[in-house]
């Protein structure tokens, strides 16, 4: 299989640096990205088109207070977990665009985020303080 050599689309609405993407679960039908602007945009790329910006964007989510660093999506694309540099993991319904669970207790800038145990019925989430080289890993249940 050859890697594409052409850009397809161009999927547009940050305003910021974009430091995370993650794809859907299973087909990989959607996009989801985090950025510098504090914002998550879910994006359905065979929606987009080239000759009208924004097109193909399917939600916008917002609550961190500083940037989106990292993005994890359930098995059944239902819920995604973002991470910050606001110290926070936020829980979301894809659908509803609302946080489910808020959870707090980083001393620093969380840098990545993942689910895990059956079923995806756990958070974890990681930072790492620069100054003493040290992370810290959190577990939180859902």
């Amino acid at each position: 299989m050859n890697f594409p050599n052409q850009q397809v689309t161009t999927l547009t609405g940050h305003v910021g640096a974009i430091h995370c993407v993650q794809y859907s679960s299973g087909l990989g039908q959607y996009i989801l990205t985090g950025s510098s602007d504090r914002s998550i945009r879910l994006y359905n790329p065979a929606k987009a088109s080239p000759s009208s910006p924004g097109s193909g964007l399917v939600q916008s989510y917002s609550a961190h207070g500083y940037e989106v660093l990292d993005l994890s999506v359930t098995e059944d694309n239902a819920r995604f977990a973002s991470v910050g540099g606001d110290k926070q993991v936020f829980l979301w319904d894809v659908a509803t665009a609302r946080t489910l669970k808020r959870w707090a207790g980083h001393f620093g800038r969380v840098n990545c985020g993942g689910f895990g145990g059956e079923g995806g019925g756990v958070v974890v989430s990681g930072m790492l303080r620069l100054l003493a080289s040290t992370g810290t890993l959190s577990q939180w249940e859902m």
